[in-house]
Formats: C-alpha cells, sequence, structure tokens
C-alpha cells in the first residue's frame, strides 16, 4: 500500500513541480508589471518580494504538499472516485493550503509592511482587498487546476498503479 501511496507523490512531483514552478515564475514575472507592482505594494503584497518569501517558502511549501496531496490518490482511486472528483479532491487539498500561505503572506504584508496606510481603518482596508485577490484566484486556480494538471497527475498515477498490479 505504501509503494502505491508513493506511486502518487512521484507522480505529482513528476508533472506538478515543472509546472507549478514555471507558473509560479510568471505570476512573478507579471507581478513586476507596473499597474500589478503598485497594486500588491498597495495592498501589502510587498512580501511577495523577499527572496526567502517567493525562491524558498512558497516553492518549498508547494513541493511538499504535492507529495503529500499525492499520498491521497491512491486513496480516492481505491474508494472507485472518479478520475475528476479525485482531482478536484487532489486539486483542493493543495490549494487549500497553498492559499492559506500566500493569505498569511497578504495579512503579515498588510499590517507590517504597508507604506500606504498607517492607521487601522487603512490596514483594514487593503487587508480586505488582499483577502478578495487571494479568494477569487483561489477559486479560479481550482478550478482551472482541476480540469489540467489535476486530471493528468491521476490519470497517469491510476495508470502506473495498474501497471504495477498487472505485473504482480
Amino acid at each position: 500500500m505504501t509503494l502505491a501511496n508513493n506511486t502518487g507523490s512521484k507522480i505529482a512531483l513528476i508533472f506538478g513541480i515543472p509546472i507549478g514552478l514555471t507558473f509560479s515564475f510568471f505570476v512573478l514575472l507579471i507581478s513586476l508589471f507596473p499597474p500589478i507592482d503598485f497594486a500588491l505594494a498597495f495592498t501589502g503584497g510587498r512580501l511577495f518580494w523577499f527572496p526567502i518569501i517567493n525562491c524558498i517558502i512558497i516553492p518549498a511549501t508547494f513541493i511538499y504538499l504535492l507529495w503529500k496531496g499525492g499520498k491521497n490518490i491512491h486513496k480516492h482511486l481505491n474508494l472507485n472516485y472518479s478520475i475528476i472528483k479525485s482531482s478536484f479532491l487532489f486539486t483542493l487539498y493543495i490549494n487549500v493550503r497553498l492559499f492559506l500561505l500566500l493569505f498569511l503572506i497578504f495579512l503579515i504584508g498588510g499590517i507590517f509592511f504597508n507604506p500606504a496606510s498607517e492607521v487601522i481603518s487603512g490596514k483594514v482596508f487593503t487587508i480586505f482587498i488582499g483577502l478578495g485577490i487571494t479568494i477569487s484566484t483561489f477559486i479560479i486556480a481550482t478550478l482551472f487546476t482541476t480540469f489540467t494538471i489535476g486530471i493528468l497527475i491521476v490519470t497517469n498515477t491510476r495508470k502506473r498503479i495498474n501497471l504495477k498490479n498487472l505485473n504482480r
């Protein structure tokens, strides 16, 4: 059983790391576009540009979540969940935790690193803007990744597990 769990994790890492890190690079690149740069700075998102955040904490968390989420794929397939449902649960597992991290970054950035607001009401307003951006991005990302990379990972995990079962 552990071998099958690790199969899902390995497949998730093989497909998830290159796609996820490429997407993250483009998001970081787009965030440097002046209007988006200004909006991020205004809402407390300046914390994203700290190298320890965007080069270590977010990628390490993403890789860990791919590994842990991949272990759940085998369980979902054993429960005879459809590929779509397994993909959604896998994607939801990763995105909920990853976007909680992003929300915490916005929260900390909005409270401590926001030059635009010195008063409490301004900080609360910008934190809500950051929260709104995070929630809307979460919904779009979860739906998009469920039907793209999630299906790719779950389908390949299912094939690999079936192939290992046939070879026994």
